[in-house]
């Protein structure tokens, strides 16, 4: 049998096939690059994105922010609005109590009752006089008890006048009325 060198055609063919692999390599090498390439791109993408939404974020957290102090002042002048008129609509009502009584008072004092002094507190009046006969004081207490601004009509004290023992000294207290909460409607 001949022989034959195959020796320059092992080279050959090992190198071919070193070759095949640097370029299989290098197709590889590419391809990964290519990907990772594309990956940066998405992923510096997806922070610009994601940048961007994180500054809308903090925008609409500001003008929430700004609408919520304003919404809080707003409820702070209606509040405070709210409590002005309640406070006239009390006052209102006070005058209106004072009114009803100065208008009914001619009407219900006997001609035997001079009034001395006249004193309010939120819930009550207090009424102090002079008189000569003590069941004038009586139906004077009698009669204020049955005005519509008064509850409970109260004979606190009567004496006789130190100076003169013909003249009574007196005084009444008067419970207001509670007002309703159909009253307290404007």
């Amino acid at each position: 049998m001949p022989m034959t060198n195959l020796l320059p055609w092992r080279q050959s063919r090992r190198q071919y096939r070193m070759r095949r692999l640097v370029c299989a390599l290098v197709i590889q090498f590419a391809a990964t690059s290519i990907v990772l390439f594309a990956m940066r791109l998405q992923f510096r993408q997806q922070q610009h994105v994601l940048r961007q939404l994180i500054v809308q974020i903090s925008d609409g957290q500001r003008q929430y922010a700004g609408l919520s102090l304003q919404a809080a002042d707003l409820r702070r002048q209606v509040l405070a609005q709210q409590a002005l008129l309640d406070q006239k609509r009390q006052n209102q009502q006070r005058n209106q109590r004072y009114l009803t009584l100065l208008e009914q008072l001619p009407r219900v004092i006997p001609d035997v009752i001079w009034l001395t002094s006249v004193s309010d507190s939120n819930a009550a009046i207090r009424l102090s006089g002079v008189s000569n006969h003590y069941s004038s004081v009586v139906e004077f207490s009698k009669r204020l008890a049955g005005l519509p601004v008064f509850t409970v009509a109260e004979l606190q004290e009567a004496q006789r006048d130190h100076s003169d023992a013909s003249r009574l000294q007196f005084s009444l207290r008067l419970y207001w009325k509670p007002v309703t909460d159909a009253e307290r409607q404007p």
